[in-house]
């Protein structure tokens, strides 16, 4: 059996650390991405969930969800048609799956700078209160677990 050329051994030693070291790198930007996008919040479910691997995929999941829900802003000439005190419209609700997806929320609208209520939990779910631009009251109720 003849032996591998030394110049061979090194390459692919040398190709295997790159894409070890790519791999490392790019966990490292998700983990940085994720941290500044949910602050406290990537935090909290690190510990609660006990390792940063399946609080990055939770998260992360969390960002594909809200990806779905194509929220886009509107015209100034579509914000000038609403109006609270107009009959019909007292306030805006969406339901989210969970409590924890409530308090991402709170993170996030932090991050935004958005006023909001303390997240209010009743024995029916849990509600996160704040208002949009045009001062219409919005609401995000997560259900009690059961």
């Amino acid at each position: 059996m003849e032996s591998l050329d030394p110049r061979i051994v090194v390459g692919v030693l040398v190709a295997l650390a790159v894409v070890v070291i790519a791999f490392v790198l790019m966990q490292k930007r998700r983990s940085d991405e994720l941290r500044g996008k949910f602050g406290p919040e990537y935090d909290r479910l690190v510990h609660e969930r006990g390792d940063a691997r399946h609080a990055e995929s939770e998260l992360s999941h969390r960002v594909e969800r809200v990806k779905q829900l194509q929220i886009r802003p509107i015209s100034r000439e579509q914000r000038e048609r609403f109006a609270e005190a107009r009959t019909g419209l007292d306030h805006f609700g969406l339901a989210v799956p969970t409590r924890a997806d409530l308090e991402a929320w709170q993170a996030h609208l932090q991050q935004l700078g958005v006023q909001h209520s303390p997240i209010a939990d009743r024995p029916y779910g849990s509600v996160l209160v704040f208002r949009d631009p045009d001062n219409i009251q919005l609401e995000l109720f997560a259900p009690a677990s059961a």
